[in-house]
């Protein structure tokens, strides 16, 4: 944890609107920064879902965050292609993503 580890996240999605990490306890948090769109959250939640599948209940930490960042670039425009599609609206004003134990932080 600390300073150097949110350095590392930071660099490991460096164009998101969000921030990403797995905990050695396997929770997955992601933090939206206070501009982000509709398809930032919803590209945010896909990338927990992929890490989520990669890694199970065991952390890699920043380098799972890196190899799974990779690869929501290559499908997360499918996905977000077939949302379309299918005419879901994920603009910001209608799209909320929240859990009984969230948090919210403007940063």
């Amino acid at each position: 944890g600390g300073p150097n580890e949110l350095t590392q996240l930071l660099k490991a999605c460096p164009d998101e609107s969000y921030i990403i990490n797995c905990t050695n306890d396997g929770k997955i948090h992601v933090v939206f920064l206070q501009d982000a769109q509709g398809e930032d959250l919803v590209k945010g939640m896909f990338h927990a879902c992929v890490l989520r599948k990669k890694t199970g209940l065991s952390s890699d930490g920043v380098e799972a965050v890196v190899a799974t960042h990779e690869e929501t670039k290559v499908r997360f425009p499918h996905f977000l292609e077939e949302l379309n599609r299918q005419a879901w609206n994920i603009s910001t004003n209608v799209t909320n993503i929240e859990s009984s134990s969230r948090a919210v932080r403007f940063i």
